[in-house]
């Protein structure tokens, strides 16, 4: 199914918007997990207060689609899976981002990166603190992690390379799935 067959070459690499995201992230988050004091009060303060910007709209965005899944099952054409309402326990893994953890349904599929952004706060608050002690071991672990997202990024690089001039040169294997 593909609304804009003029994207076809591109789609396959939607993905790399979230990855850039996260290394994005990964460099500026630290940034000012460092500004904001690397203790552990500090930390926590610093996740309130991220908590706090994140969850305004994380809330509206989850009541939106609450609502838009309800309005939808009232359509005499509606095939959707189950009940519209989400069960309690749906909510509270949605609420606490932990929905990928337990196993259970994002009410909007796109919230996983939220949890995976949360996830990265927590071990900041864990990991920057302790570094002021141990400053040679959190440097190789920081060290380790930059050199992963590099090897992460030379893939994407290969990807964006390989992929458009095997295509266009009609080697095997240079199909997509929509071929």
């Amino acid at each position: 199914m593909n609304s804009a067959p003029w994207l076809a070459p591109i789609e396959q690499f939607a993905w790399v918007g979230v990855e850039a995201f996260f290394v994005v992230s990964g460099f500026i988050v630290p940034a000012s997990f460092l500004a904001f004091g690397a203790t552990y009060q500090a930390s926590s303060m610093f996740l309130g207060r991220r908590l706090a910007r994140l969850y305004g709209p994380f809330l509206v965005a989850m009541g939106l689609g609450i609502a838009l899944h309800v309005m939808s099952s009232w359509l005499p054409g509606y095939r959707g899976a189950g009940e519209p309402w989400p069960k309690p326990t749906e909510l509270l893994c949605n609420l606490g981002y932990v929905c990928g953890i337990a196993g259970m349904d994002w009410i909007n599929p796109v919230f996983w990166s939220l949890a995976i952004e949360i996830q990265f706060y927590l071990l900041l608050m864990l990991i920057i603190p302790w570094s002021r002690s141990s400053q040679a071991i959190v440097l190789g672990i920081l060290v380790a992690l930059s050199m992963l997202s590099v090897v992460s990024w030379l893939h994407i690089l290969w990807s964006f390379i390989s992929y458009p001039c095997l295509h266009w040169v009609g080697l095997p294997g240079a199909t997509s799935a929509n071929d």
